[in-house]
């Protein structure tokens, strides 16, 4: 499979987002109010990238199982009993319907 594909999709969403964050940025630039300071700016970077970094590793995680088969199915096991006991029989209401 070629893998060119994504690395251009991933730099144009890059990209996007970018281009949406200084829009938002300028936008909110001109509204009047109290400005974040250094710390509120540092705060809301660390915020941003862990929580993207987090989404990233979380969709990596559920590729990497669906790809690898542990989400697949295993064999049947049937039910283990003790010698010499049945299965119990369905209550007398339930007997008659499908």
């Amino acid at each position: 499979m070629d893998k060119k594909w994504i690395v251009v999709f991933s730099t144009g969403s890059v990209a996007v987002a970018a281009l949406l964050g200084l829009a938002i940025w300028t936008i909110a630039g001109s509204v009047p109010g109290p400005a974040l300071n250094l710390n509120g700016l540092a705060a809301m970077a660390i915020g941003l990238v862990l929580t993207t970094g987090l989404g990233v590793g979380l969709m990596a995680l559920v590729f990497y199982s669906a790809r690898s088969g542990a989400d697949d199915l295993g064999p049947a096991i049937p039910a283990q009993r003790p010698p010499g006991v049945e299965p119990a029989a369905p209550p007398a209401a339930w007997r008659g319907r499908r």
